[in-house]
């Protein structure tokens, strides 16, 4: 549609890209991978980026949206500088009107009319290597939306920027895997920054239903309704017009129905957690994704000491954990310990971008990602 050579665009062409990650190969990979940090200055964009030489090394299409926006060069809440977002030449992104003057030379391709605060999304096309400042609707409806555009474009792997608190970016409809971004900057804290990862990890790694169960599971959730499963196998309709602040009147019917699995695609609260404790003995609750879940670790943990469980239809897949030992908010931690204690609770490899440790073993491995 139109070209556009912003002031960024010149100084973007001059700048060394992060480390190539010498990947052999990207056959392996999902069609589409989320970058979840747990936190600013977690190391989200520094694996982005890691993610996107891996993938110029094998002349890979490469596709970038965002849950939010990401590439600006001062983050906006806490006034930091911020590592800008760089891809080669081809590259297809989604960038906002209003954000737009800050890529490189680049061409709209498609007005998505996806409304956000910074104007429509467009669907552009980088003309040069440079810097990109991607942009995205905070809804899992735009995000479908964007990253179906991105392939429909010719995209090869679409790359979404997320973070944990917009967890729609790793849902399974919008990304078929997920790279966890956790550092200091979660907290000074190391024991508090692995039990909050670690509860993280724990969502995206969701053991799915037995599969006697799993399609009555499907049948329910289809509807889009709530259904109790007693351990005879008898299915009841939830009765209640909302589970919103009834989580007393839930477990009340599901202790008259005898039932031990609840199967839901309303959200999973403590508030309703905490009533089926109290009334249900080593409770399932089965939902379509992790969107659906709003509890905290301390419940968590409470569900499970209870013989209790979270299983869900569409499970997130976690490739490989990136560390950041440094904090701008203090000393952080001694990189070797923090990696030590992440690997301790890390299903998948872990990487200390910082120390230019590849990440390409975590993508390409024997492990057969997209299965």
């Amino acid at each position: 549609m139109e070209d556009r050579s912003p002031q960024r665009a010149e100084k973007s062409q001059m700048r060394v890209p992060c480390r190539s990650l010498n990947a052999p190969s990207l056959q392996s990979l999902p069609a589409s991978v989320a970058i979840v940090g747990m936190a600013k200055n977690a190391g989200k964009t520094t694996t982005l980026n890691a993610v996107v030489q891996t993938a110029v090394a094998k002349r890979t299409v490469l596709g970038v949206t965002s849950a939010g926006r990401d590439g600006e060069a001062v983050d906006e809440v806490t006034g930091l500088n911020k590592p800008s977002i760089w891809v080669p030449a081809g590259t297809l992104f989604v960038t906002a009107t209003q954000t737009r003057e800050r890529c490189c030379t680049h061409r709209v391709l498609q007005n998505l009319e996806i409304g956000t605060a910074m104007g429509n999304l467009l669907l552009c096309k980088a003309m040069v290597d440079g810097d990109v400042e991607v942009a995205g609707a905070g809804t899992q409806s735009a995000g479908i939306a964007c990253i179906r555009s991105l392939h429909e474009h010719g995209a090869h792997l679409a790359l979404i920027d997320g973070a944990a608190g917009r967890i729609f970016s790793c849902a399974p409809s919008i990304a078929q895997s997920t790279i966890l971004a956790t550092g200091a900057a979660l907290s000074n804290n190391l024991e508090t920054v692995v039990e909050r990862t670690a509860h993280f990890i724990d969502l995206l790694e969701l053991a799915s239903p037995p599969a006697e169960i799993r399609p009555i599971a499907e049948e329910v959730l289809a509807q889009g309704g709530s259904a109790f499963l007693g351990e005879s196998g008898a299915l009841s309709l939830l009765t209640l017009p909302t589970m919103l602040n009834r989580g007393h009147d839930i477990a009340k019917q599901m202790r008259e129905k005898q039932a031990t699995t609840l199967i839901t695609c309303g959200a999973v609260t403590d508030s309703l957690v905490d009533a089926l404790l109290q009334k249900v003995n080593a409770v399932r609750i089965i939902i379509p994704d992790l969107t659906h879940i709003f509890i905290g670790r301390i419940m968590t943990r409470r569900l499970r000491r209870a013989g209790g469980s979270l299983q869900t239809l569409h499970r997130a897949r976690l490739l490989a954990v990136t560390i950041n030992p440094w904090s701008p908010w203090g000393q952080g931690f001694p990189p070797d310990r923090f990696a030590a204690e992440i690997e301790q609770i890390s299903p998948v490899p872990v990487y200390n971008l910082k120390n230019g440790q590849a990440l390409h073993e975590a993508l390409i491995g024997d492990r057969e990602w997209v299965n």
